[in-house]
């Protein structure tokens, strides 16, 4: 096949292509997080369906985004990682912006290196997608708002 190709780069880019045109559908979604739970519900359930469908183009992200980022194609996953992270940090508080980035970051990579960390036989991907929902969706529910501070108790 690679014959076909000018290069292994050209045919790795052809090969990633359409999982980065996927990436970036879902990413142009991703403000929805920040909308009503049904919204935030579909961006959750688009996300993990996308993971699932390409986790092996995700793996390969992962493991080797840095070394292959003079490609094109890896350079164009970077940034849509990237936008990801922007809507992260316009998430209103610290708190909110770590639990957007383990949610997604930790569903990515569950799914990613699955393979390595254990020898029992994998979970069936209809679970994992109900678990990953549930546990990605909990993660992205807005933090409710700090208890005030009470007040200093001042002895009489």
């Amino acid at each position: 096949m690679l014959y076909h190709f000018a290069s292994k780069e050209a045919l790795l880019e052809a090969l990633l292509e359409p999982t980065i045109d996927a990436l970036a559908e879902v990413i142009a979604r991703a403000d929805s997080i920040r909308g009503d739970a049904d919204a935030r519900r579909a961006f959750v359930e688009r996300f993990i369906d996308f993971l699932l469908l390409h986790r092996h183009e995700v793996s390969l992200f992962i493991t080797q985004g840095r070394s292959l980022g003079h490609l094109a194609v890896i350079q164009r996953a970077n940034d849509l990682v990237r936008r990801l992270g922007e809507t992260a940090g316009a998430l209103d508080s610290a708190l909110d912006q770590l639990r957007y980035g383990v949610a997604l970051g930790g569903a990515a990579y569950v799914l990613a290196a699955s393979d390595d960390w254990s020898t029992n036989e994998p979970l069936p991907d209809d679970e994992v997608r109900a678990a990953l929902v549930v546990v990605v969706g909990e993660l992205l529910a807005p933090s409710p708002p700090a208890p005030p501070d009470p007040a200093p108790h001042v002895p009489s």
